[in-house]
């Protein structure tokens, strides 16, 4: 594979104060043929279907020493280029789908922050996305304090928060947190070197007309669309999307037989008026009864639950993103795939990022952050209290709408990785036998139990956190939360563990208690919601029933192997 050459590339696109820039840093490649081991995220894009060339150029940015404190700015970047969808919070709008394009709004935001605060040039725009040798949310937050006291901040449209920079235009506002800074500077220097930098100077001119006053949101907007159109052709030349689809349209035509099925029960009036709502029910049953229906095909079975589940969940976003929900309900009016329309069933366009209510950033694991090394050298969480939260933390807020379906996953997944193991390593009879009676899978209550426990030890962490926050504020500010504040000590006082001692009250460390009080209520949140769906099921029953149905699907499809 022909590594790419960014100071090549720089120099024959004379983007002179670029080249300055990047050459001063050591780009490292761990990428592919030649035996270097691939980093997560890297792979991550892989299994999306990048090629060598972004994985390449991916590897270049991200594995720069400047980001080794977050190593969370891999997978958000990851995430952004792959075009994965989110949502996230506006203040004063309620939550809407997200759209790919949004992070190019947010650095567009950004880039307009960046000019009020003197970085107002070609110049300054690379001073203030490539000039951080070493980047820390408290860092950041430092650095901008700084130089927004040298601009007089607060000022017109801006200002400073304890979170972010804050951003009013006319009635809109937009805040930009520092921790999300990092990640925006990583897709700035990302996109600069798209192409072999041959995309930087119109880029440049997009964001410089962003501080032509007045700055108004629909110049932002504009700039974030015409970035966000060339990413989209990027995306197209570099990412192949075949399996992604192939998957979706298998999911989406099991749908609509399901969805028939229904309506050749129903009669008369009641048929119309479902035949109008098209409507196709995602929920519990349908992940398990597409898995059994899928896993024992001849041509191309999908064998794992964890599999069928990772794709429900992936269809469901989709179709929750206004645009594309249409274009799949468009298509069930199409031929199927075999049946020789090449472009049946095709995804519609992505919209342009042109609505401000419509910016949301992507679901990112918070327990991620507790993956940076100044927050894993304090106890937070140890490993068996990860474990429970893993993957609902990964999938985030959505996995809510398929709570049962996530409860098998958690319960007999692991079952059916120890049939495959003992199948694959010949085992006894016995051995198998026993995988396939479901006998040791963890029951829906235990599970239950285990997250109770760990909200129960959030609630403490998080007074713990408040307790060390609360340190450096004075007197009358806590007088009116003087309870709290003496629960939040003697939360702190009971916690032994690894950072809960008096070197949590230096300022480097109450910096890193400050970043974890703003992820353990997110963490804390997803749990409870968890707790609430399974509050007044009969989870005994449903779990001796469930594991009946699992034991039977394992044993066609391994019973032969026993």
């Amino acid at each position: 594979m022909k590594m790419l050459s960014l100071t090549s590339a720089i120099q024959e696109a004379s983007a002179l104060q670029l080249h300055e820039r990047i050459t001063s840093r050591d780009y490292q490649h761990p990428v592919l043929p030649d035996g270097r081991p691939m980093t997560d995220s890297v792979i991550q894009l892989v299994r999306k279907g990048a090629d060598e060339s972004l994985a390449a150029q991916f590897s270049g940015i991200v594995n720069n020493s400047r980001f080794d404190e977050m190593p969370s700015v891999r997978k958000e970047l990851a995430d952004i280029l792959i075009g994965k969808r989110g949502n996230r919070d506006l203040p004063g709008k309620s939550k809407r789908r997200g759209n790919p394009d949004t992070p190019i709004l947010e650095l567009c935001h950004l880039a307009a922050c960046a000019g009020a605060l003197g970085f107002n040039d070609t110049k300054g725009r690379l001073d203030f996305f490539l000039g951080q040798t070493k980047l820390k949310t408290y860092q950041i937050k430092n650095w901008l304090q700084k130089k927004a006291q040298e601009q007089g901040w607060p000022a017109n449209e801006y200002s400073l928060t304890e979170n972010g920079i804050r951003a009013v235009y006319g009635k809109e506002l937009f805040v930009t947190r520092f921790g999300r800074i990092p990640v925006l500077m990583a897709l700035f220097e990302f996109i600069a070197t798209l192409d072999d930098v041959t995309f930087f100077c119109e880029m440049d001119d997009l964001l410089e007309t962003t501080l032509q006053p007045p700055i108004t949101i629909r110049k932002i907007q504009d700039a974030s669309n015409g970035i966000a159109r060339k990413l989209r052709l990027w995306r197209i030349k570099h990412i192949s999307w075949t399996q992604h689809e192939e998957k979706f349209d298998r999911i989406r035509w099991f749908l609509v037989d399901c969805a028939t099925e229904r309506l050749a029960k129903i009669d008369g009036d009641e048929k119309m008026e479902a035949v109008k709502e098209k409507e196709w029910i995602i929920d519990d049953n349908a992940v398990f009864d597409f898995w059994t229906r899928n896993s024992n095909l001849e041509d191309k079975p999908i064998r794992e639950y964890e599999t069928v589940f990772d794709a429900f969940i992936t269809f469901k976003k989709v179709l929750l993103t206004k645009g594309t929900a249409t274009a799949l309900s468009e298509a069930n009016e199409t031929k199927r795939p075999n049946a020789g329309e090449e472009n049946a069933g095709k995804l519609g366009e992505i919209e342009d990022s042109n609505d401000l209510n419509n910016f949301q950033s992507d679901w990112t694991s918070p327990l991620e952050m507790f993956e940076a090394p100044e927050l894993k050298a304090i106890g937070f969480f140890t490993k068996p209290e990860r474990e429970p939260m893993e993957k609902l933390m990964e999938y985030g807020p959505i996995i809510l709408d398929l709570s049962g379906a996530f409860l098998r996953l958690e319960s007999f997944s692991p079952i059916q990785n120890t049939i495959s193991n003992a199948i694959r390593f010949q085992r006894s009879k016995t051995a198998i036998e026993e995988a396939i009676a479901c006998k040791k899978a963890r029951s829906y209550q235990d599970f239950e139990i285990a997250i109770n426990d760990l909200v129960t030890h959030l609630q403490r962490l998080q007074l713990a956190v408040l307790h060390v926050v609360l340190t450096n504020l004075s007197d009358e500010n806590i007088k009116s939360s003087k309870i709290i504040a003496e629960k939040a000590k003697t939360a702190f006082d009971g916690i032994r563990r690894r950072g809960f001692d008096k070197n949590a009250f230096n300022e480097n460390q109450q910096s890193v208690f400050r970043t974890a009080a703003e992820y353990l209520p997110t963490i804390t949140a997803q749990l409870e919601n968890l707790l609430k769906k399974l509050k007044n099921r009969d989870l005994q029953a449903k779990f001796h029933q469930d594991s009946k149905m699992f034991s039977e699907q394992f044993q066609r499809l391994y019973g032969d192997s026993s």
